[in-house]
């Protein structure tokens, strides 16, 4: 079986540990998302965080090691926040994804 790892612009991406700011080309790359509205603590930030991460394990287990033969690390959630504080209370929308490798497409 193939492990993946990840590339080195990825690993700039997430894990640099540089203390100067630098400037780097961020590639194209695959992401399962999903957008709702609503707190965090709410059940709605809470189901779609269960139902992200199944799907993306189910990907990594059903498609990529069984037809594919290869195996990676399911990667960190990310949350893309939008805040509007025109109102009474603070309204929240949000874009929930978990980046994806480049050979899983929409055909699988």
């Amino acid at each position: 079986m193939n492990q993946l790892e990840y590339s080195d612009i990825q690993k700039t991406i997430y894990r640099s540990t540089c203390r100067k700011p630098f400037i780097i080309d961020v590639p194209a790359m695959n992401f399962l998302m999903f957008d709702g509205t609503g707190h965090p603590s709410g059940s709605d930030f809470q189901t779609a965080c269960e139902a992200l991460y199944t799907l993306s394990y189910i990907i990594k287990f059903d498609i990529a090691r069984k037809q594919l033969d290869t195996d990676y690390k399911v990667n960190p959630m990310e949350v893309k926040w939008n805040l509007d504080k025109s109102g009474a209370t603070t309204a929240f929308t949000w874009t929930m994804m978990i980046m994806q490798p480049d050979f899983i497409t929409q055909d699988y």
